[in-house]
């Protein structure tokens, strides 16, 4: 049984940004305080239009003398291209990977492989025992964690990266942008500011990122990315959200979806119009500030 995979499937990439004025620009696009993060750190962080919509969300690195913001390889590209627009009086270099360069995810154990060749980022929250390695050249299968195990980690853990049939769709508390610390609401201006800092201030934002996962069947497996997520309200089924990321593990599909934040336990949702392909909810290790939600709220017991 296949599955239909994201767009270029969480093929990691980055954009690297250098130059003595690096830090202060990417102030002024990125939603957190980037000149407080220092080297050899790393946090998750967005980029928006100056509607407050995503073009970019990852984590960025400061690795001392450079910054990666690590992303998805399609979201890359838009992100690189706001970058270059708005930063060709600045002075700073913005560069996508060398045809020979690679960014995956991998495991402590295989830093041993790689400490002396590569780009080593800190563990990343929510996640055990996951980092980034970003290098030159190839590596074994077996020191690398595979695109289907790194995707199902990010997805159950509710770290959403965007694609290129829903960039520009979102703004970032829509995925819990806040809520895995990727959001300094005191800092000072950027992109698409205005919008970010209403919707937290005065409480707009009315949809959040929720993790399920169902069993695999023959109905289901031909989902894609932003396909919907059905709501029964009474005999009827309506389009409640939209999937963001989806993996298989084991017999199990798991899903992070957009849906209205006053989804609760007791609702019925679905990938189709039917109970046959219900949505079971995967509590998410971090707090989402809203109390709207029994779903999104509850923490993980171990």
């Amino acid at each position: 049984m296949t599955l239909s995979a994201p767009p270029s499937p969480l093929s990691l990439s980055f954009v690297k940004i250098t130059g003595p004025e690096a830090s202060s620009f990417l102030q002024g696009q990125l939603t957190i305080d980037v000149p407080s993060l220092q080297p050899q750190t790393m946090r998750y962080a967005a980029q928006c239009n100056a509607k407050g919509k995503m073009v970019g969300l990852g984590y960025l690195y400061n690795s001392g003398d450079a910054y990666f913001y690590i992303q998805s390889s399609v979201s890359a590209q838009t992100s690189y291209a706001q970058f270059k627009k708005f930063g060709v009086f600045a002075k700073a270099e913005f560069n996508l990977p060398e045809n020979d360069q690679h960014c995956v995810a991998i495991r402590p154990h295989s830093i041993d492989f790689l400490a002396n060749t590569a780009v080593i980022t800190p563990v990343v929250e929510h996640v055990q025992g996951l980092q980034f390695a970003i290098f030159t050249g190839q590596l074994q299968q077996s020191e690398i964690l595979n695109f289907e195990d790194a995707n199902a980690e990010f997805v159950q853990n509710g770290i959403p990266f965007l694609y290129s049939n829903v960039d520009e769709q979102w703004i970032p508390q829509m995925l819990n942008v806040q809520a895995l610390n990727g959001i300094d609401f005191d800092k000072g201006c950027y992109m698409g500011q205005e919008v970010v800092a209403r919707t937290h201030y005065l409480g707009k934002n009315k949809r959040a990122l929720f993790t399920f996962s169902t069993s695999i069947t023959d109905v289901n497996e031909q989902i894609k990315i932003d396909d919907p997520v059905y709501r029964r309200l009474g005999e009827n089924w309506r389009k409640s959200g939209s999937i963001v990321n989806f993996a298989r593990q084991n017999n199990k599909l798991l899903i992070s979806a957009v849906l209205p934040n006053d989804v609760s336990e007791q609702d019925v949702l679905a990938l189709t119009e039917t109970e046959s392909d219900r949505l079971s909810p995967i509590p998410l290790p971090y707090v989402v500030n809203s109390s709207t939600s029994s779903i999104k709220n509850r923490k993980h017991n171990d």
